[in-house]
């Protein structure tokens, strides 16, 4: 099998990777507040106050300070050591991933380690593995999947998701939508617009513990990132999956 390939995750992008409560100045200087960044689209810049509020105005309006601190956000490479999910490779075997798991700083890993029924489709012997920055106000689940490349009995890790919490149908145009876009808008501040997009599909198309893409990046030969909506147990979950791209000729164990 070829070297692993590093799981950079999209999600290390400034928003997550610098996520901190500090201060911040109107362009004058007279007006205060605190927030964390969220993100930065063109001219226009996102700021979450410390009471949980979402605030999008012009950059302008910031203090020539303030833009400089968000610019230099935006150059650091996607493999700074604040990267969301830390240093997890795909192409490792369960103990490796599992020993760099329990050294992570970014995921929180319930259960020590013991095998347990996923929740999510994917054969996860970890136990409850979520994310300890937040998405909006929940921390987002992470789950494992695994498969066995070709001349390698054991295995490897080939794919992780970030979803969501669940759901109810009644949320499904509404939050549930607004999840999406926030995980769509992370990846593109990265890996710039996705190379495929589709329409947001309808309640009735979206299958049990499958994923409906909307939007999918192809990162490079190994690498690709697929956005969507996943039905679980009644309920809907928004997802981002990162995947290995496995040699035709590798069998994937689900």
């Amino acid at each position: 099998m070829k070297r692993p390939v590093l799981l950079f995750l999209a999600l290390a992008l400034a928003s997550f990777s610098s996520a901190e409560i500090r201060g911040w100045r109107s362009a004058d200087g007279a007006k205060s507040f605190r927030g964390e960044f969220v993100k930065q689209s063109e001219n226009q810049v996102t700021i979450r106050t410390d009471r949980g509020k979402e605030l999008t105005f012009d950059m302008e309006k910031l203090h020539a300070d303030d833009q400089k601190w968000i610019a230099d956000q935006n150059k650091r490479p996607i493999n700074h050591p604040s990267v969301f999910l830390g240093d997890l490779r795909f192409g490792e075997t369960k103990a490796q991933v599992l020993a760099r798991l329990k050294k992570n700083q970014h995921l929180i890993l319930a259960g020590g380690g013991e095998a347990k029924s996923s929740a999510f489709g994917s054969s996860d012997p970890f136990g409850s593995v979520t994310t300890r920055k937040k998405i909006g106000s929940e921390r987002a689940e992470v789950k494992l999947a695994w498969a066995i490349y070709q001349g390698n009995p054991a295995e490897v890790l080939h794919a992780v998701d970030i979803a969501s919490k669940p759901f109810p149908p009644t949320s499904y145009s509404g939050k549930l939508r607004k999840s999406l876009d926030e995980l769509v808008a992370l990846i593109a501040g990265i890996h710039g617009e996705p190379t495929t997009k589709e329409e947001y599909p309808d309640r009735e198309s979206i299958a049990e513990q499958k994923l409906t893409k909307t939007h999918g990046w192809k990162i490079s030969d190994k690498l690709e990132i697929h956005a969507g909506i996943a039905g679980v147990d009644g309920e809907y979950k928004a997802v981002v999956r990162f995947i290995h791209v496995i040699p035709a000729a590798a069998a994937a164990t689900e």
